[in-house]
């Protein structure tokens, strides 16, 4: 049986969760995070996950299954842009929100036992970029050719269509596709160092990842 404690540690995440990966690029599922975490018996049908997949994205998702194939007339629905929804995020959604989980709850927890979530964010891209153009530099500015080994529904293999945004030590750098609209354009975090010879480093450090070094490389095309 669940404890306090397994409630406790989940509006820990959802907390971070709204913190770290939702409050740049949604403020709806920003609200919504915040709102399991300060609420944490909301997010009681997710200790149904494996330890492991006892994760936001998990949560959020079983909600928008059930809003597509059981309620899909539900007020939260009207809030939600997936649904065709506009209303602006606020106490409202808050409000459909809690009512869809607490009405729905069995189900979404039948959901949470027998889903897991595979990611495969766009967003990884920024930073395979770099390494795609110093193997192009080394190949003498030859194109390159892409081949994904596990499928990521082919969003790896669009490095060139994507742009690219690194910021950090105080400095922004942009590369890839110049007219790219927001939601295309990859973000990472980085910190400039000295490296051998000269070189530069990057370092992805954003918060709860795992830092990756890579090899500064300049502009490259990528075909």
């Amino acid at each position: 049986m669940a404890s306090s404690d397994d409630l406790s540690r989940l509006a820990v995440m959802f907390a971070r969760f709204a913190e770290y990966e939702f409050r740049a690029s949604s403020p709806r599922y920003t609200l919504l995070a915040e709102t399991v975490a300060g609420e944490p018996e909301l997010a009681r049908p997710l200790l149904a996950a494996p330890g492991p997949q006892r994760r936001a994205i998990l949560y959020f998702a079983a909600v928008q299954h059930l809003l597509r194939t059981v309620a899909p007339g539900h007020p939260l629905a009207g809030y939600l842009p997936t649904f065709g929804g506009h209303y602006p995020p606020g106490p409202g959604m808050v409000a459909a929100f809690v009512d869809f989980v607490t009405s729905h709850a069995e189900q979404l927890a039948r959901i949470c036992a027998t889903r897991m979530t595979q990611t495969n964010e766009p967003r990884r891209t920024a930073l395979l970029r770099p390494a795609f153009g110093r193997a192009a530099e080394w190949l003498g500015g030859r194109s390159l050719a892409l081949v994904e080994l596990g499928t990521s529904a082919g969003l790896l293999l669009l490095p060139d269509r994507y742009g690219y945004r690194y910021t950090g030590g105080g400095h922004t750098r942009r590369y890839g596709r110049p007219d790219a609209p927001p939601a295309l354009v990859r973000t990472a975090w980085y910190a400039v160092t000295a490296g051998p010879g000269g070189c530069q480093t990057s370092r992805r450090s954003g918060p709860g990842s795992a830092s990756t070094c890579l090899r500064w490389a300049p502009p490259t095309p990528m075909g």
